[in-house]
């Protein structure tokens, strides 16, 4: 049993004797069904504090999907550059408005990581499209389309419509804008592509329990100001939205609908909401399988670092020296060399403790 599966055991079994009459509902008896089968536990997980959450989404789940169906792809979506869809088993996906150095960190990833991995972009003015141009004509494995920023669940939703008619891989990956996963963790989600994991009928989702924030704001206090976080298992019961990679079976089995379009916060609960309903797979992955790696500056974002690692759902840690060793053996070196030489908006160069060579594959 690992770390993240002894952890949901031991908060279930005590939720069990503090939350009796949860379980028997009718949401309630699913979650627990979908616990006990797909991860793997003979105990209710984490919190089920949140299946009348869940229920609600649910519930509404036609009227989404009807919404969908009359909307079909944004109409305010506009391709900006086709991508190579040949022989790609893994398609990660990302809506952005600026942040054009974390951008080009993601595509250095991903250049780095496979040539069977692409990346489908949605950015929302000229410059940002200018970056996709940009973007796809140094590889043909990167695309993407022009939306307008708000709603921010249409312009997710839009971006996941674009690859769906872009490409036809296995997995679709959610990414976040400052968010970077490592080679590692690519090559892991690679592999799950191509290997068995569970039956077809039954395969839905690969996310992240645990992530690191690397701070490289000019206001950071340490260096290089690394964070270990993971949602604290009584008060949270889904994955962290970004780096979740989903396969293309569970996509079809919902239509693809991953996101309220009408909303601007809270666009993690659908996706996950989907996956409880048509009773789909979640592996987990820990920042050792492949590290999930969110930059945090001095920029605009939804979630500053002040505001994760004050919100009570939260558990975190500083992780600096771990987690430079950690980097630095998961990312490409090329990523790597670019991250180090980064100055951002405040011109603070971000640095590494360098008694970990960098690894080069």
């Amino acid at each position: 049993m690992n770390r993240v599966q002894h952890l949901v055991r031991r908060t279930g079994e005590r939720l069990v004797g503090r939350f009796p009459g949860l379980f028997q509902s009718f949401w309630g008896r699913r979650l627990i069904r979908f616990v006990k089968r797909r991860v793997g536990l003979d105990q209710p997980s984490k919190v089920l504090e949140r299946s009348d959450h869940f229920a609600a989404l649910l519930r509404d789940r036609k009227t989404g999907l009807q919404h969908r169906q009359n909307m079909g792809v944004s109409s305010a979506a506009v391709e900006v550059a086709a991508i190579d869809a040949s022989n790609l088993e893994i398609v990660v996906c990302t809506a952005f408005a600026g942040r054009h150095d974390c951008v080009k960190f993601l595509a250095d990833e991903i250049i780095a990581a496979s040539d069977r991995i692409g990346l489908v972009l949605c950015g929302s003015d000229e410059e940002d499209s200018k970056l996709i141009e940009s973007l796809s004509r140094r590889c043909p494995r990167i695309g993407g389309i022009f939306h307008p920023n708000r709603p921010l669940g249409m312009k997710w939703q839009a971006v996941m419509d674009a690859a769906r008619a872009m490409t036809d891989a296995s997995i679709y990956g959610i990414v976040g804008s400052d968010d970077l996963p490592s080679a590692k963790l690519l090559r892991m989600v690679q592999r799950w592509a191509v290997e068995p994991c569970g039956e077809k009928t039954s395969r839905g989702l690969i996310a992240p329990m645990e992530w690191l924030v690397w701070d490289v704001g000019e206001t950071s206090t340490t260096s290089p100001g690394i964070f270990r976080l993971n949602y604290r298992l009584e008060s949270q019961f889904q994955p962290i939205g970004a780096g979740r990679f989903y396969f293309r079976e569970a996509l079809d089995a919902c239509d693809w609908v991953l996101f309220d379009v009408d909303k601007n916060r809270n666009l993690d609960d659908l996706g996950f909401a989907q996956m409880l309903y048509h009773e789909r797979a979640v592996q987990l992955y820990s920042v050792e399988d492949g590290p999930l790696v969110s930059l945090k500056g001095d920029w605009s974002q939804l979630n500053p670092l002040s505001a994760i690692l004050e919100a009570t759902t939260v558990d975190s840690h500083e992780y600096s020296f771990e987690g430079a060793s950690l980097i630095r053996e998961a990312f490409a070196a090329e990523s790597i060399q670019g991250l180090l030489g980064s100055t951002r908006a405040a011109e603070r160069p971000m640095s590494l403790p360098t008694d970990v060579p960098a690894k080069t594959e």
